[in-house]
């Protein structure tokens, strides 16, 4: 008997110790009445750990621990968090981004976090932001300030967006990165749009360096997203896909009440607003916009859109347009778009309209 209890006890020393025992953070119990309190980057770090390995992330279903669970900020963290929470670094993140993806419920509670993420600290250099990936998740009131530099899907609240809500968030931070690169998000969706997903009332300050599909919100924007009541006042340079709000974009996203006061210098498909799309595809539609800030580049270089094949209407440009070729004060390039009920300030912009 004796025996048996003692085998009892190995056996159950060896589970604890082999399995990862995730942190309760400060507080709470994940409900919605009593969030898991985050209160430091030990918290963010076992935020991370239980994201990307809980034993009951589901790969049939592709349920993550975090669904359906609630967290908040409770302070300001200022002790330059290097963490970032959901999938970054997997090689075959094609079957995996989903499983590992954030997919709860992150109250910022209007508290700023100070990112100091590096591209050097992981081996795959993708989906860098506070979140790497985010799934079915609302992110909501948060702040967050330093830098970020990463290669693709980079940004300052999430590298990839696979649906949810992201709303009421600021970045202050510095971006650098070389595609999909913006200052809220790099990416909604890194395949066709499944899910759908919209970012609102989101602020980018930072400056934001890039080279395709590079935005003040968001860097590329599939189909099935929205993206409304948002701003950009830093400064973006990149090369190719560049705007304001989102560097490319894809047809059924939608832009509304948006504005652009920053800088944008690129080279080819540039606007105030939006950049547009590439030869093979169709961009969104944007609404009720305006761009005041200076916009820079060769060719196709709009005030509100570099290139259009959708609707832009009720737009406003005050901006300056600087370009060589197919540059206009609203649409630097219309390939069968169509503008309706848009002006621009002509002392400010002399270009085609």
């Amino acid at each position: 008997m004796k025996k048996y209890t003692h085998f009892k006890i190995i056996v159950i020393f060896f589970l604890l110790y082999n399995i990862p025992i995730f942190a309760q953070f400060s507080g709470g119990d994940g409900s919605v009445s009593n969030p898991y309190r985050i209160t430091n980057k030990a918290d963010l770090k076992d935020l991370s750990d239980s994201v990307g390995n809980s034993p009951l992330n589901n790969y049939t279903t592709g349920y993550n621990w975090s669904k359906d669970k609630h967290f908040k900020v409770m302070n300001d963290i200022e002790d330059s968090v290097k963490t970032v929470v959901g999938y970054t670094n997997n090689i075959f993140f094609i079957f995996t981004n989903e499983t590992e993806s954030f997919q709860g419920d992150f109250n910022g509670n209007n508290k700023k976090i100070i990112l100091a993420i590096d591209r050097n600290t992981y081996d795959v250099n993708i989906y860098l932001g506070l979140f790497g990936a985010v799934k079915n998740a609302n992110i909501y009131d948060l702040i967050v300030d330093g830098f970020v530099n990463g290669e693709n899907w980079i940004a300052g609240i999430c590298g990839s967006f696979y649906g949810g809500s992201i709303s009421n968030c600021i970045n202050y931070g510095s971006i650098s990165g070389s595609y999909e690169v913006g200052g809220i998000c790099g990416i909604y969706d890194i395949c066709e749009s499944f899910y759908g997903g919209n970012i609102s009332n989101c602020i980018n300050y930072g400056n934001i360096n890039g080279e395709i599909s590079v935005g003040g919100i968001v860097g590329l924007a599939n189909a099935g997203y929205s993206t409304s009541y948002c701003s950009n006042i830093g400064s973006i340079t990149a090369i190719y896909g560049v705007g304001g709000i989102s560097g490319y974009t894809y047809e059924n996203t939608e832009y509304s009440y948006c504005i652009n006061i920053g800088m944008i210098k690129a080279d080819s498909i540039v606007g105030g607003i939006v950049g547009g799309y590439n030869n093979e595809n169709k961009n969104g539609n944007i609404y009720n916009s305006i761009n005041s800030g200076l916009i820079i580049g060769k060719d196709i270089i709009g005030g509100i859109i570099g290139r259009n094949n959708g609707v832009v209407k009720n737009c406003i440009n005050t901006g300056t347009v600087k370009g060589d070729t197919k540059t206009g004060c609203i649409v630097g390039d219309n390939e069968n778009g169509t503008v309706i009920n848009c002006h621009y300030d002509k002392q400010t912009c002399s270009g085609e309209k």
